[in-house]
């Protein structure tokens, strides 16, 4: 039926109702989900290898991934976030992800060239459990499309989030 929604968002509580009712409905549409919303300008908080791994976050950064992290959760990036099993996580990260990622800090690079790495991802300046959420839940040009349940979903944003370098 429909292959790209497009959803508006101001942050207020209504807009935040209708930006989860939305993202759910693309999900059973199996269709694309872009988020806008009319803000101040924000700087882009992605550079460097992980902007070039990850191309979704150049289109998606500053003002519409903010708002949606805001609007999905009503609480601004860096609040106290904790959900799912890091352990978990990197289990099902071996599994699943490492065929593309570099899953664990020890890895430098990722087995598929351009692709960023777990600990890369993690220390991108502004990222959380809820951005995470956010990119994992978007359709990705360069990742397959992925189902993943709630659990193990919830589970590898631990492991990523626990990868973060304390500054």
């Amino acid at each position: 039926m429909y292959k790209h929604l497009l959803i508006a968002t101001d942050g207020s509580e209504w807009a935040s109702k209708a930006l989860t009712q939305g993202l759910g409905l693309a999900k059973s549409l199996d269709a694309k989900a872009t988020v806008v919303m009319a803000t101040a300008p924000w700087n882009d908080v992605v550079s460097g290898e992980v902007a070039i791994a990850l191309p979704m976050w150049r289109a998606c950064a500053g003002s519409v991934l903010f708002a949606a992290c805001v609007a999905l959760t009503g609480v601004l990036p860096g609040a106290a976030q904790s959900i799912g099993d890091a352990d978990r996580g990197l289990a099902y990260a071996q599994k699943t992800c490492a065929e593309c990622h570099a899953v664990t800090p020890s890895q430098t690079a990722s087995p598929r060239p351009g692709v960023a790495t777990f600990k890369a991802i993690a220390d991108t300046p502004g990222m959380t459990s809820t951005a995470i959420r956010v990119w994992l839940q978007t359709p990705h040009p360069t990742m397959p499309n992925l189902i993943i349940n709630a659990g193990d979903r919830d589970d590898v944003i631990a492991y990523i989030t626990s990868l973060k370098e304390l500054r």
